[in-house]
């Protein structure tokens, strides 16, 4: 498996995958900046288990959904493995409430997303009362 990915080769290699993981001292960070909203969620759609960094800023994404996703690691300690910001138009973010991550971390930081439906922000902070979940910036 390759360990440095360009993001057309990142979603490439694990769009449709359930596993998503880098090679050992190494790490995946997919960005609204250079992936597109269909590729990203390309990535999402099969992944039960993501270790990854997912970044969504200041983009015209409406929608991340990972249906599937059991458990979810950051790419780094001390940083949310999703953050998605000041977001105009993002309504929904669809991720099971029986994700699972580890004791002690706060896997997401959403907030600044103006559109963002209460289903979502309901939903989130069921599977993560402690992280800041919020339309507000």
């Amino acid at each position: 498996m390759k360990r440095n990915y360009t993001d057309a080769e990142m979603v490439e290699a694990f769009a449709g995958k359930t596993i998503i993981k880098p090679e050992n001292g190494y790490m995946l960070v997919m960005n609204s900046d250079t992936v597109s909203e269909p590729d990203m969620n390309a990535v999402c759609s099969r992944a039960v288990y993501m270790e990854i960094c997912i970044i969504i800023r200041n983009s015209d994404f409406s929608s991340l959904r990972c249906p599937h996703l059991r458990e979810l690691k950051s790419c780094k300690p001390d940083v949310p493995a999703i953050k998605i910001v000041g977001n105009p138009i993002l309504s929904d973010v669809s991720i099971p409430e029986t994700l699972l991550y580890r004791t002690g971390t706060k896997p997401f930081e959403i907030r600044g997303n103006p559109m963002l439906s209460s289903k979502s922000i309901n939903a989130l902070n069921k599977i993560c009362p402690v992280c800041v979940i919020r339309r507000q910036p």
